[in-house]
């Protein structure tokens, strides 16, 4: 699921650059920028999953009344810093180059959807970790058609009981 999320994220890059690489028109500054800014998703990756692992340990997502946000107040502070990285960035890509503005529309896209599967990303790593951890995560089709059963039944009951 990871490789198939950053290849997603990283799928725009991919068509802005292979053309200029061979045809020498992207030099080495725009494909260091690039570079760095896979990079900068890939350390906001990797934080957000410690993050995310930490909030999941500290029952952050369960069913009661510890259950909070996915998006925490480290994680609010990494989309902010990242969000400053990847504009700077951008920025200097911007300036560094005589782009048109279709090629600067797919490269600000590109790097949106790159943070955002950088980000999003990590409750898919928790989600595939539970899978395999806890046999409450691995159940077939029928049991789980079985179960939304069982709850739509009580939640008819419990609005019924409140009116």
């Amino acid at each position: 699921i990871l490789l198939y999320a950053f290849q997603l994220g990283t799928i725009t890059f991919t068509a802005l650059i292979l053309p200029g690489i061979s045809e020498d028109s992207i030099d080495r500054i725009t494909l260091i920028y690039v570079g760095m800014l896979f990079l900068g998703a890939v350390i906001v990756h990797i934080v957000t999953t410690i993050d995310t692992f930490k909030q999941a340990s500290e029952g952050a997502f369960s069913k009661d009344e510890r259950s909070i946000s996915f998006f925490s107040k480290r994680k609010g502070d990494v989309m902010k810093w990242a969000t400053i990285y990847a504009l700077i960035l951008f920025i200097l890509i911007c300036f560094h180059n005589d782009y048109g503005i279709d090629v600067l529309v797919l490269y600000a896209v590109g790097i949106v959807l790159l943070y955002t599967v950088a980000i999003g990303a990590a409750e898919f790593q928790l989600l595939v970790y539970c899978r395999f951890k806890f046999k409450s995560f691995n159940m077939t089709w029928e049991e789980n058609e079985r179960m939304r059963g069982r709850f739509r039944k009580q939640n008819k009951k419990f609005k019924t009981k409140n009116k």
